[in-house]
């Protein structure tokens, strides 16, 4: 039996992580003083901004960031992805279950 320690695999980076909380921070903000409305409706805005330089951030440090964080990097192209959605709709009759194919059970309801 091989008794190896597992190998180390580093999945994000540290911006990545930070900017994964600090978006859940900033949604949660705004819905909450979304809900709230009054002089809340400013901190409302000033976190809307918030999300939308994380947003760039996270855009440009997809392009020029880590190994990790590059878009480049992803398991699969988003046209591989996007074609294999399109095929799962095309294949909706078919019988069985597979992931992106229970459009299907919700559109009968």
């Amino acid at each position: 039996m091989d008794e190896r320690l597992p190998q180390f695999v580093r999945v994000w980076d540290l911006p990545v992580r930070v900017f994964h909380w600090l978006l859940v921070a900033l949604m949660t903000t705004s819905v909450a003083t979304g809900l709230t409305g009054g002089n809340a409706m400013l901190w409302h805005m000033r976190s809307g901004y918030a999300i939308l330089r994380l947003v760039v951030f996270r855009i440009l440090w997809g392009l020029i960031g880590s190994t990790t964080a590059r878009f480049t990097d992803f398991l699969y192209r988003p046209r591989r992805v996007i074609a294999f959605a399109k095929a799962m709709m095309a294949a909706a009759g078919d019988v069985g279950k597979a992931c992106g194919g229970c459009h299907d059970e919700f559109r009968a309801k």
